[in-house]
């Protein structure tokens, strides 16, 4: 049986470990978000954001049957994505560690069989105006949300200029 003490130096090292960690954790951003709408997540090359997100992403996914929906700027990118069964969304670490079984059908992402994720390009959100991506009925528990990410926002220097607006595309 541990000790108050023994407690207390577990939690030190566990605080320790998190602080000396140099890649995000986002547990406490996204683990209960009733109050807010958006989060922007800004962050150097390599450090983990993608990373985080989806591995929040799953944990919905696996414990509450959460829903996602994963969102980058063009066609080509989320093409990337969907190739050879979604092996380029999902980390293979993570793969693993959720034991997926990815399937894609259109822009849908499958795991068990079970739509899990909806893959969609900024660029063409035009085209869904109107169309249904949401299941009303599935927000009726209190308890439900969906995940949305809008990944790789950003274009990277010499990357084709982006001719709409990114944040106008986004939120409407």
């Amino acid at each position: 049986k541990l000790t108050d003490i023994d407690k207390l130096v577990y939690a030190n090292q566990k605080a320790q470990k998190y602080k000396d960690n140099d890649f995000y954790t986002i547990r406490s951003l996204l683990g209960l978000s009733d109050w807010c709408w958006f989060y922007i997540i800004l962050g150097g090359r390599d450090a983990g954001k993608s990373y985080a997100v989806m591995e929040q992403f799953l944990k919905d996914w696996k414990r509450k049957h959460i829903p996602f929906y994963w969102i980058r700027l063009n066609e080509a990118s989320t093409k990337k994505l969907l190739s050879n069964n979604a092996k380029k969304l999902v980390d293979a670490d993570l793969y693993r560690k959720y034991d997926l079984d990815l399937k894609v059908k259109g822009n849908d992402v499958f795991d068990h069989g079970k739509k899990m994720c909806t893959v969609l390009a900024l660029s063409t959100f035009y085209n869904d105006k109107g169309v249904a991506e949401f299941d009303k009925d599935f927000l009726t528990d209190m308890c439900m949300h969906y995940n949305l990410a809008l990944d790789e926002f950003q274009p990277e220097k010499g990357q084709k200029k982006v001719t709409s607006d990114i944040c106008y595309a986004f939120v409407k």
